[in-house]
């Protein structure tokens, strides 16, 4: 079995590809992950950074699709019950990196902003790519409570058809 090679944070972080709201989304989960003591950033500690982004386009996909504040209180509840198991405090690293169920989602995101051309990898298809992981418990949790990747790609479609839609350009147009 071929393992994936792990991912830093910091090397992610100091590339210009993500966007903002992305930037932001791993920077959260980045926190994340040391406040509950991990060795590494997972694609839980991921979803927990992506949802953390209110304004993202990710959670308005899942909002549509009626799941985000099931998905919240998911995680919510699953943080609940680990702060409640957590051990001793581990030191943590500086270069903190990525599980490989992580890295294999974020290096999806990236093979499909190289495929199609589009310059920054946002919230959107980082949530994609962790439904697509199927060893990571993020991806296990978002295929529970919004179906497949692709249901979830079907509401991002929507989701920038309405954008379209209700675009009104500045000026007078008579």
């Amino acid at each position: 079995m071929r393992r994936t090679q792990q991912l830093r944070v910091d090397q992610l972080m100091s590339s210009d590809l993500l966007s903002g709201a992305a930037y932001r989304a791993v920077e959260f989960s980045l926190q994340d992950a040391r406040s509950r003591h991990k060795q590494q950033v997972g694609t839980y500690n991921l979803l927990r950074g992506i949802l953390h982004q209110r304004l993202s386009t990710a959670v308005a996909v899942l909002t549509l699709m009626g799941t985000c504040r099931d998905l919240r209180a998911d995680l919510r509840a699953s943080s609940d019950l680990r702060s409640q198991i957590s051990g001793v405090a581990t030191r943590h690293p500086t270069r903190i990196p990525f599980s490989s169920c992580a890295t294999r989602a974020i290096r999806g995101s990236f093979q499909f902003l190289a495929a199609h051309g589009f310059p920054m990898l946002g919230t959107d298809y980082l949530l994609i790519s962790l439904a697509e992981e199927k060893h990571g418990k993020a991806g296990q949790l978002l295929r529970f409570r919004s179906g497949s990747p692709l249901r979830i790609r079907r509401a991002l479609s929507k989701h920038r058809l309405s954008q379209l839609h209700s675009f009104e350009p500045d000026g007078d147009e008579s």
